[in-house]
């Protein structure tokens, strides 16, 4: 009988590398493959924005923020870790738009989280770099936050492979059977 469970991870963003840490120290045997470099795609164009009010149903919603209490644990644990919860704003463009984001800070406020729909004069006086943009609005949680890059990328190079998680980086995966 195995003692461990075979995980495996495509993606070596922000999530991915943070599973691998968490399922790793677990004891589970876990690879993760990452089709550039780890930490490259995602997490480098969004500077490690973390913000959960984007899932658009409640189960995802309730897993998102569920796991996003785990970055604290990591931020306790970790020198190499870094999370600033500095909040999160997410755009919107049109009345279609405004609609969207209307429910889902509805959603996520109900769930304990609270966002807040706004104008497009809010939204710069929040985030001055806004005014730059043709969005006429958009939705901002104060709980969003960003996790420090630099740090992530130490995380993911030192820490994740001391716990030997075998990462297979400029790998595409490709569904078959």
């Amino acid at each position: 009988m195995r003692e461990h469970k075979e995980i495996v991870i495509i993606g070596g963003g922000v999530m991915g590398t943070s599973l691998a840490y968490q399922f790793s120290k677990a004891g589970h045997e876990v690879i993760l493959f990452e089709k550039n470099e780890i930490c490259s795609a995602t997490s480098s164009c969004t500077a490690a924005m973390v913000l959960p009010t984007t899932k658009k149903t409640v189960p995802f919603a309730k897993l998102a923020w569920d796991s996003y209490a785990l970055y604290d644990r990591l931020e306790e644990e970790l020198d190499y870790f870094e999370l600033d919860r500095c909040g999160g704003m997410d755009l919107f463009y049109d009345e279609d738009g405004r609609k969207a984001l209307t429910a889902l800070a509805q959603m996520h406020t109900s769930l304990g989280h609270p966002v807040r729909v706004m104008d497009r004069e809010e939204a710069v006086r929040i985030e001055p770099a806004f005014h730059y943009t043709d969005a006429i609005g958009g939705s901002y949680c104060p709980e969003g936050g960003q996790v420090n890059p630099f740090l992530l990328f130490e995380f993911s190079h030192d820490v994740i492979r001391d716990l030997l998680v075998n990462i297979i980086a400029a790998q595409t995966v490709i569904a078959g059977r």
